[in-house]
């Protein structure tokens, strides 16, 4: 996703504490007659070994499930 520079944080410190205190995060998808949205959980690895937020891959089926359904 394009995130204008403006608004952009590469601070690996400042996005850990950030995902730390607001745990959830939105994947919306285009929907019929509407969009889809899930909300889904972050998990937190270790530092030294994800730098990034992890997305479980069970709540991205659960979501993908739901909109194959809703066609």
């Amino acid at each position: 996703m394009y995130i204008p520079p403006k608004y952009r944080n590469e601070d690996p410190v400042a996005i850990r504490s950030f995902v730390e205190r607001h745990a959830f995060g939105i994947l919306v998808s285009p929907g019929e007659p509407t969009p889809m949205a899930t909300h889904l959980p972050l998990e937190l690895a270790d530092a030294e070994i994800a730098p990034q937020p992890v997305v479980t891959a069970v709540a991205v089926e659960r979501h993908l499930r739901r909109l194959w359904l809703e066609q």
